[in-house]
Order: structure tokens, then sequence, then C-alpha cells
């Protein structure tokens, strides 16, 4: 949406050109329509048609003699299945975010044909611009390509660790509690407690015999024994842990909000400048998938404080 024009640039698929419509003489297209638009963007552009073919040139010169593209894609895609199967989907689709970041960042390198210290000795200037080009705002503010470089490697250390990192360890470590006493303590407990009553002793007098034998046997049992304080919870696991915090997942979703209000409100010849105007006309526009996305982004990170 153009501001200033009040109008809409419209692509046309089947004529491969841009034309300005008023709102008035526009119908929201249907869900069918828009995808066969974005098929016929794809297959009826020469220049996307030509971008793909080298691509495909690219990838066919290096691999093996006899294997299409299109076969070790597939065995990408079982590859994928099987690994989210026995890996879990968070965990995979966090593996794949960190290796499109490194081919963003890497890739015009490796098209290149680079060596491995000619991409190494490009990295923080490619790091800066990867950033500068989703944060428009911090170019030429500050951002370095030593301080872009040290972002991007910060973000996938966090990554790793939450890729390698293991729950059931973590949960392991994180138990306190001890062992329950078995069938035959509660028993004798019990026994001791019906003596002191039928022989009308105090409370509690035969408490300090049960607990010796408790706290042998748990001693024996656990090196980590908590020595009974006479508390008839202290055997109850503790409460789970609320989870919640602001972790990588918060990160991406900010990242993709405002990349998000960015794209709807930058001018769309120029790309550049920001209307709140334009962000609204054109955020009516958007489809129910981004905006089911956009949802669960901003959930995601309005759940962390509530």
């Amino acid at each position: 949406y153009k501001v200033s024009t009040g109008r809409y640039m419209v692509h046309l698929s089947f004529m491969q050109t841009i034309v300005a419509l008023k709102p008035g003489n526009l119908v929201r297209a249907s869900t069918f329509e828009t995808y066969k638009s974005q098929f016929d963007q794809i297959t009826k552009n020469p220049g996307l048609r030509q971008e793909f073919m080298r691509y495909y040139n690219n990838v066919q010169a290096k691999l093996p003699p006899g294997l299409k593209p299109e076969y070790a894609a597939v065995a990408i895609l079982l590859i994928l299945i099987v690994a989210v199967y026995f890996l879990g989907f968070t965990k995979i689709l966090m593996a794949i975010s960190m290796v499109l970041l490194i081919l963003l960042i890497m890739g015009p390198d490796i098209m290149a044909g680079h060596p491995p210290k000619t991409m190494i000795q490009y990295f923080p200037s490619r790091c800066r611009q990867t950033i500068e080009q989703s944060f428009p705002m911090l170019k030429g503010r500050y951002l370095t390509d030593k301080v872009a470089a040290g972002i991007v490697i910060i973000m996938l250390i966090i990554c790793a660790r939450a890729l390698f990192a293991n729950p059931k360890a973590a949960a392991r470590a994180n138990a306190t509690s001890s062992p329950p006493p078995s069938r035959e303590i509660l028993e004798q407990a019990y026994k001791l407690g019906f003596d002191d009553a039928t022989n009308a002793n105090e409370f509690g007098a035969s408490l300090p015999k049960i607990t010796e034998k408790v706290s042998h046997r748990l001693e024996l049992d656990n090196d980590d024994f908590i020595p009974d304080t006479g508390d008839p919870n202290a055997f109850l696991p503790p409460p789970p842990k609320k989870s919640g915090g602001f972790g990588m997942s918060q990160m991406m979703s900010i990242f993709y909000l405002y990349r998000t209000a960015t794209q709807l409100g930058a001018d769309p010849v120029t790309g550049r400048g920001f209307s709140m105007e334009r962000l609204i006309a054109n955020a009516r526009s958007m489809q129910v998938w981004q905006m089911g996305i956009m949802g669960f982004s901003l959930y995601n990170l309005v759940r962390t404080f509530i």
C-alpha cells in the first residue's frame, strides 16, 4: 500500500507486471486463488526460473554422477522424518534454523567457491550485512563487524545448548526428594503408635525407634538422604518448577514480529521508511496462516510475563 497515492501496488502474476489500483477496485482473493497466484509467480517469472535453474545446476555439479538433486532432496526428507521421530520436532526445527542461519550468512561465499580460510575472513562482515538487512535501523549505528559476529556466535551457542540439553538428566539433577519408606517400615510405625496409645504412653514416645530404622534404611539406599525432621510431608516430592522465562523461543518471536512489522510498514518501492497507516492497511490483507503465526508469536512473548 502506497500512502502517497492511496493505492495498492498489485503484482499480476499472469502478466508479470505491477499496477497501482484503488482499494475500491480490489476484491480479496480466496485461499485457492492466492496459492494459484503464488504458483504462477514461481513458474512464469523468467527471473525466478533462471535463478532456480542456476542453483539447480550448481547443486547438480556438486553431487556424485548419476544422483539428481530431486533424489537427494527425497533422501534428506526421509532422514528428517526419522530424526523428528527419534529426537523430537522442536530440536530438529532448532537445528534446521541454525543451519539456515549459517547458510544465509555464508551462502554467497559458498556459492562463489571460496576456500574455508576466505569464508572465515569474510564471516564478520557477512554477519553485519545480514543483521543490517534484517534490522535496517541498525545500519551505520555502532554495528561493527566484530559486534555482529559476536551476536551471531552467541545465538548459535544458545541454540546449541538448547539442542543438546537432556531434560531427563536435568530433572534427575534437580530432584531432591528421598525415596519413600517401605511398607514394612510403615507397618512398624503404625504398630508402635498403636502400642503407645494402648499403654497410655506420651505422644511420640516410640518415634526415636522408627526414626532410627528409617534413617539407617535410607542411608543404605541413598547417599543424599536428609535426616527425618518429624514432618509427615518430608517424603513428598517438591512442587514442580513453573516453566517460563525469556529464552531463545521468545527471541525468535520478537525477531519475527519486528521483521513482519517492518515489511508491512515499509515503502513497497524503496523498501525504506515506515508508516503506521501502511502497516495497518497491509496487515488487513494478510493471509490467515500469516495472522496465525503472528498471533502465536505474540502469545509466546506475552506468556513469559504472565
